[in-house]
């Protein structure tokens, strides 16, 4: 199965008292999405060098991310995850993923093939001419609603963010790492065009700005710096 999926994205830190009233104010608004609350299992893709990151830490126009992703606790070779190309240019979000067994997946890495598919083909080229890796496992928990009337706009909620550069599987591990000291949500909206004037009388009336903000990136700059990146309003 492939996928193709683009979209504006935007990204709002909140505290768990903000998160509630938020919710409050847009609840007649939403509807709770086909998998209302997941948790998000990923294996971040880079070079020896983390090289990916450093640049998307960089914050050039265009970036991109490759990844490989689970939605449970990958036990077996059989189980099955996408293989992603997250890419950014300004704030517009295209993601492609194909969907493969792990075991496939991880025979692909090391010997990516051509195939009929564009997608296929995007993949195979990016996995050679940067010869990632999995090299960080990222998790975090995630309640997500969509537009009642908007069936396009999804809202996201991230919580307990957690990383480990070592014991590399889609799975919790005792060495996992929070991102956060402290009980904070990231916010994610995303929509195919402008918001909706509710959601956008809400932000204002709250104060709630974008933030630029990439779960790896932090939890690659924390590990190396001992602190989070700077936010600024995007």
């Amino acid at each position: 199965m492939k996928q193709v999926i683009q979209r504006f994205e935007k990204k709002y830190l909140l505290d768990a008292d903000q998160c509630r009233s938020f919710v409050m104010r847009i609840q007649p608004y939403i509807t709770e999405d086909i998998y209302p609350a997941s948790t998000i299992y990923n294996l971040y893709l880079d070079t020896e060098q983390f090289d990916l990151i450093h640049r998307s830490i960089e914050k050039p126009p265009f970036k991109e991310k490759l990844r490989i992703r689970s939605y449970t606790p990958v036990c077996s070779e059989e189980e099955p995850i996408y293989l992603e190309i997250k890419r950014k240019y300004a704030q517009i979000v295209c993601k492609r993923r194909m969907q493969l067994s792990y075991g496939e997946c991880r025979r692909f890495l090391n010997n990516p093939y051509l195939s009929a598919s564009q997608i296929e083909k995007e993949l195979s080229y990016t996995l050679y001419h940067y010869q990632v890796q999995p090299r960080i496992f990222l998790a975090y928990d995630r309640i997500s609603y969509v537009g009642k009337q908007e069936q396009q706009l999804r809202i996201t909620m991230d919580s307990h963010i957690r990383s480990r550069f070592d014991h590399l599987s889609l799975n919790d591990h005792e060495s996992n790492e929070e991102l956060f000291h402290r009980d904070m949500i990231l916010l994610e909206i995303k929509a195919e065009r402008s918001y909706p004037l509710w959601l956008s009388s809400v932000l204002s009336d709250m104060r709630l700005y974008p933030t630029s903000f990439s779960k790896v990136g932090q939890v690659f700059y924390k590990k190396e710096k001992g602190e989070l990146l700077c936010l600024q309003a995007s």
